[in-house]
């Protein structure tokens, strides 16, 4: 009888025991795994503060970025509106050159067509007194001939 409560209580010290161990195994376990978490969570917080100083570095460039641009836009609308007002004023001067070639040259024609008619005036004079002339070219020869005719009649 005292031999099976002895065995009984080897098996349940055995059992004991090994609860033991397993809850000193568990409890390791569990430390190791509470170290474990507690790295994660600094590496973590470690990483939030490098993300959102990384955040806060990108949120700076991109007001950085957007102040450029703003300035860049407000130099070109500026160099746009100047460069608009430089061609205006130089369309201008243009225009009003070629105005003043555009009289220029009416005058040219003017004075080329009122030349051109006084020269066909001073043709058709031309024309007229040549055509007068050979009239009076073949009167005096017909003259000249019945002169002779009549000079060898009398001879």
């Amino acid at each position: 009888d005292k031999f099976q409560q002895a065995n009984s209580l080897r098996i349940s010290s055995g059992k004991l025991t090994r609860k033991a161990l397993d809850d000193r195994s568990k409890a390791r376990l569990d430390q190791e795994y509470v170290a474990i978490l507690t790295r994660m969570v600094a590496k973590d917080k470690n990483l939030v503060k490098v993300d959102s100083g990384l955040d806060q570095r990108a949120r700076d460039r991109q007001e950085a970025v957007h102040r450029k641009w703003k300035q860049m836009r407000k130099t070109l609308n500026s160099e746009s509106q100047e460069a608009i007002r430089q061609d205006k004023d130089v369309t201008t001067a243009n225009r009003h050159r070629d105005r003043a070639t555009l009289k220029e040259d009416e005058g040219k024609v003017a004075a080329y067509s009122a030349q051109a008619k006084r020269e066909e005036h001073r043709a058709m004079h031309l024309l007229h007194e040549s055509h007068r002339l050979q009239a009076e070219a073949a009167r005096k020869l017909s003259l000249s001939t019945s002169d002779i005719e009549l000079e060898e009649e009398q001879a």
